[in-house]
């Protein structure tokens, strides 16, 4: 099963961008270019897409992409969902207040939803590393430090592992998480003092 832990130095390891000319590894192990997952679709989103795109009267997205699903606003878009299936009444909270919700397990719907993001992110962040051939995934920025201490106990390393004859592989990739705050600027720092000595 793939080891989800914590890495508290600045080292941001593999990520969704595959390395070219300005992107090589520096010493260290440290990647210069980071990349976001640029419309990227994904089977985790269909689920999302069925109900946001039903035919109620209420379109607000005519796709839905996996980062409208796995970014820190999509919990919003889930717990959204989640109470429309459901049929219950969902107060309309910000992303912080709900991510406050769900982890502190102050309501039932907010929990539901936070689970379905873990559950999302694994997959994408499987599919990622096994479409890149990554040596490890790296999740970082506000996500890593916020899912910190739930990741690891949620269905996230099933699903990052669920990858039918790769799941073997798939279960030995380390996932880390950075705790630290303000990430990118130990990784610049790095990769100004890699390239200016």
């Amino acid at each position: 099963m793939a080891m989800v832990a914590r890495a508290t130095n600045a080292d941001p390891g593999p990520n969704a961008a595959p390395p070219s000319a300005k992107g090589a590894p520096v010493p260290g192990g440290h990647l210069a270019r980071l990349a976001r997952l640029g419309g990227m679709a994904s089977r985790v989103a269909g689920a999302m897409t069925a109900e946001a795109e039903r035919p109620s009267g209420d379109h607000r997205h005519r796709r839905v992409s996996v980062e409208r699903v796995v970014a820190g606003p999509g919990l919003v878009e889930i717990h959204e969902i989640l109470a429309a299936i459901e049929g219950r009444p969902a107060p309309r909270l910000d992303a912080v207040a709900l991510w406050t919700a769900a982890l502190a397990g102050r309501d039932s719907l907010a929990v539901a939803a936070l689970d379905r993001f873990c559950l999302s992110l694994g997959s994408v962040a499987g599919d990622l590393a096994l479409a890149h051939g990554a040596g490890g995934v790296v999740i970082a920025g506000g996500l890593g430090l916020r899912l910190a201490e739930h990741l690891p106990r949620s269905g996230f390393a099933q699903r990052f592992a669920a990858k039918g004859r790769f799941e073997s592989m798939m279960a030995a990739l380390p996932v880390k998480l950075v705790t630290r705050p303000e990430p990118g600027l130990f990784g610049a720092a790095a990769a100004f003092a890699a390239e200016h000595g």
